[in-house]
């Protein structure tokens, strides 16, 4: 598969989530798999050296995370992880603001910040 097909792929599937509405007993795992796939469409954009439509997406990936945090029984501890490896990756790519706010969000979770809780 060639660079362009694998974002690509990852793209449709965002814009797939983003369409659906789930029923509410599925509303956990749909919120946790649309922040991973924003999550992967910024892997695979950095990977393909398209940083700037990756740091496009860090805003949105880190809002998904937070509304998926908020839920009752959501896997913080998974979330955090998830964004301290998207700062990682946007500071490898040397996108240090978009690092910044990556961090900060997974900080926030890990502190148990109440302002990200039901």
């Amino acid at each position: 598969m060639t660079p362009d097909v694998g974002h690509t792929r990852h793209q449709a599937l965002v814009e797939l989530y983003r369409e659906f509405t789930p029923q509410e007993a599925d509303r956990l795992a749909y919120e946790l798999n649309f922040a991973e796939a924003r999550d992967n469409l910024n892997a695979r954009l950095v990977d393909n050296h398209r940083t700037e439509r990756a740091a496009a997406l860090v805003a949105e990936t880190i809002a998904a995370y937070r509304q998926y945090a908020r839920l009752p029984g959501a896997d913080v501890l998974r979330t955090g992880r998830d964004l301290a490896a998207l700062a990682t990756r946007m500071a490898n790519a040397n996108r240090p603001t978009e690092a910044a706010a990556a961090q900060q969000a997974a900080d926030e979770l890990r502190a148990g910040n109440p302002a990200l809780r039901p």
